[in-house]
């Protein structure tokens, strides 16, 4: 059921009834009479007396090869199949109609291993071809390999541990290298390091060698048949949505690189079905007002993505929203023209890279920055890291709005290293905000702010945020007729409320 797709949920009342019933199979196991044991080992593929140096009739891994006219290459790909560093697999082969010796040339293999089972039928394409050689299996994994490459010993084995080892990956995949008709290598292919699904939503990251959970498998809508190149993208797009995926950076696989790879072939017909791919996974997860768009059209595979509405996105930092009215009042003008969010400068960057769109980042106060900082050197290490990615942030057309708050962070616990920051801060700004033009005199020695700059908007204020202030307070308070103090703000140490609490008791 689980392999079929089937969703499971442990429901708290049966929690130790079905704790006792996994003691009790665990316990039967070890009592079942041999030839019980023999079976559960056939038909289970983790069962504990499994040796995956043999094959057995439901395989831990189902490698399935999508055929057409592969004569020339279809031998060694099956025998990088069979000298696999683990046996309990089962090699799943289905022909397109080839009309070349590639069918006659599996038979004869087939005669000499059993874990080979091969279907045929007329010329449907490639995505047919494919569930159809996946639908020859049963087993708990899913391998793909084209019929004309070629995979390393260890291939199986290596993606096998990622994917039993951590019930939360349902994809693993490697890395590969090309090599040439000969079989020659002839330089690495394309490898992004490590999974993000931000990446996933631009290109294809998804490598050969590829391994999955074949219960997520049936938990998609499996290969598009309307796709003629692409298939590969779009599938992983579906399955990396649903399940988590994994990179594995080490060389698996070989591909093979002949000249007449449907990639080649058919590259208009592949940059044409990226972008229906990317829309599809859009619209899948709900993202229906973001569209992919190539600023460069002579490179239309580099793909940024537009919302639909063009609005400019505001992101401002850090957050104190929680504790303090200011940023949602002092936005709330904007919500109309500009898409605000509260955010990091990575989070900044990303949308740069991501969406192509205005940019505004607005910082405010920089106490955050030194908050976990021990001693000056790692002071001075955050400054620098943080002033790296706001010049990264500028280089990629954002731009920096500064609204000074203090002349100096009120906690002075690094002042030279708040300084540096400060006078880079003037110079990376193309905005810098004050709230009243009369501190511009008291602020300049600490944050040289060049004049042209300068953008003055008085504070606003909190007139109705908080509702009207009830008199009767006064009258049922259990200080009635006693000395009041009203301390408004957060309580911070350098406000010194200690002093105001003696000096009203004084």
């Amino acid at each position: 059921m689980e392999n079929q797709g089937a969703y499971f949920v442990n429901l708290p009342e049966f929690q130790v009834a079905l704790s006792d019933s996994i003691s009790q199979l665990a316990e039967s196991q070890y009592d079942a009479a041999p030839a019980d044991r023999r079976l559960l080992c056939e038909f289970y593929p983790l069962s504990e007396d499994r040796d995956r140096s043999n094959c057995y009739r439901v395989p831990l891994i189902d490698i399935y090869i999508p055929m057409f006219n592969a004569e020339n290459y279809i031998e060694e790909a099956i025998n990088s199949c069979l000298n696999q560093s683990i046996k309990d697999l089962r090699i799943c082969i289905s022909d397109d109609g080839s009309s070349d010796r590639s069918v006659e040339i599996v038979r004869e293999i087939q005669t000499k291993h059993p874990n080979i089972v091969l279907e045929e039928h007329r010329n449907s394409g490639i995505s047919i071809t494919t569930m159809k050689a996946i639908s020859l299996g049963n087993g708990l994994l899913i391998g793909q390999l084209d019929s004309d490459d070629l995979l390393e010993k260890n291939a199986c084995e290596t993606l096998l541990n990622e994917l039993l080892g951590d019930e939360s990956v349902g994809l693993a995949y490697g890395s590969c290298e090309r090599i040439d008709a000969k079989g020659d290598y002839l330089q690495k292919e394309y490898s992004w390091p490590t999974f993000s699904r931000k990446k996933m939503l631009q290109t294809s990251i998804c490598h050969h060698f590829r391994m999955w959970k074949r219960k997520y498998y049936n938990r998609t809508s499996g290969f598009n048949p309307f796709i003629v190149n692409g298939i590969d993208y779009d599938f992983f797009s579906k399955l990396a949505e649903i399940t988590k995926a994994i990179h594995i950076d080490k060389t698996l696989y070989r591909r093979r690189w002949h000249g007449e790879n449907t990639s080649i072939r058919r590259e208009a017909d592949q940059t044409r079905n990226t972008y229906i791919c990317i829309l599809n996974s859009l619209n899948r997860q709900g993202l229906t007002s973001i569209r992919p768009v190539a600023p460069n059209q002579n490179e239309p595979r580099r793909i940024k993505f537009a919302d639909v509405q063009t609005k400019p996105a505001l992101i401002y930092f850090p957050d104190y929203s929680r504790s303090n009215p200011y940023q949602k009042l002092l936005y709330s003008g904007l919500k109309d023209g500009v898409v605000v969010n509260s955010g990091s400068i990575d989070h900044a960057i990303g949308k740069l890279k991501y969406l192509e769109t205005e940019v505004y980042f607005h910082l405010h106060w920089l106490n955050f920055l030194f908050r976990d900082c021990a001693d000056y050197k790692e002071a001075d290490l955050a400054v620098i890291n943080f002033l790296n990615k706001i010049e990264e942030f500028k280089k990629e057309g954002g731009k920096l709005i500064w609204t000074i708050h203090n002349k100096l962070e009120h906690d002075k616990k690094f002042i030279d290293a708040d300084l540096k920051l400060r006078k880079a801060l003037c110079q990376l700004a193309d905005r810098i905000h004050l709230h009243d033009k009369s501190s511009y005199g008291e602020l300049i020695d600490a944050n040289p702010v060049p004049e042209d700059k300068l953008l003055c908007q008085e504070h606003g204020n909190y007139i109705g945020y908080y509702g009207d202030f009830n008199p009767e307070y006064r009258k049922k308070s259990i200080l009635a007729g006693k000395q009041r103090v009203l301390f408004v703000g957060q309580l911070r140490n350098y406000k010194g409320l200690d002093r105001v609490v003696i000096m009203a008791k004084n």
